[in-house]
């Protein structure tokens, strides 16, 4: 996860850093943490659920939780006023969807809410991707 994932993150946000020098340390630490937020979902792997399921079927790894969460974040900020902080909602979902989506190279639904249906199961997608 940290071998991949935060130099993903980095990359991402480097970007957006250079054009916003004055939200650059705001926007590589969120680029940072949602680069691996998705796989924070290990400890309960490993702790509770004792790897019976594998952790990419876990709700965190399914984009439309991402793109719900980061939608309401960006309405909040449009709500109360801080429009100029919209790029660090940008960057840390131009960050956590490549974590996010890390599952789908197995013929899951790309936008399926549940991942725990196989492809050969009633209701998975035909095909994968």
């Amino acid at each position: 996860m940290f071998i991949a994932h935060l130099p993903a993150g980095y990359l991402l946000s480097r970007p957006f850093a250079r054009r916003n020098p004055s939200q650059a340390r705001a926007i590589f630490g969120i680029g940072l943490l949602c680069s691996v937020l998705p796989d924070f979902d290990l400890a309960y792997f490993y702790l509770i659920d004792q790897r019976r399921t594998p952790h990419h079927d876990y709700w965190v790894h399914t984009p439309v939780f991402w793109l719900v969460l980061a939608a309401a974040i960006a309405l909040l900020l449009i709500a109360t006023g801080r429009r100029n902080q919209l790029v660090l909602v940008g960057v840390g979902l131009i960050s956590v969807l490549p974590a996010s989506g890390d599952g789908f190279d197995r013929g899951r639904c790309p936008l399926a809410l549940s991942l725990r249906r196989s492809p050969g199961e009633p209701g998975a997608c035909a095909g994968g991707l």
